[in-house]
């Protein structure tokens, strides 16, 4: 996408699980509030120390989390996963192939984050010195 589309008229806006954006700058806003919050998060992350900077990471998951695995859970009966022209899948298999990839990794970020939260607690920051 070009950067010109997302500031023009034509431009149909920004939808990611529960969040949504109208057309225009809203939804550039939207989409720049998500990449740096979660190019933060991955960086408190990558630095592989603990601290209370990871509860930043574990909310940032968490919301992450749930606002892809909520839309997921509400259309359970109603979720169709399509790939090409052979593959259909309905019901509770499309349910599985669209929360697994998207909502699991960033629940499995919550409870890493977390630890590392309550591991600084425990941790001496004198013996690292």
């Amino acid at each position: 996408m070009r950067f010109s589309r997302a500031l023009g008229p034509e431009h149909v806006g920004y939808h990611f699980g529960l969040l949504s954006a109208q057309r225009g700058l809203s939804g550039t806003f939207l989409a720049g509030i998500l990449v740096i919050l979660s190019l933060v998060a991955a960086w408190i992350a990558a630095r592989r120390r603990p601290g209370k900077g990871h509860g930043l990471t574990a909310l940032v998951c968490l919301a992450l989390t749930v606002n892809s695995a909520v839309p997921a859970f509400t259309a359970t009966e109603r979720s169709v996963f399509q790939l090409g022209d052979f593959i259909r899948l309905e019901g509770l298999a499309a349910f599985a192939m669209m929360f697994t990839p998207q909502s699991v990794p960033t629940l499995i970020g919550v409870i890493w984050a977390a630890s590392r939260v309550t591991a600084a607690k425990d941790h001496d920051p004198g013996i690292n010195r």
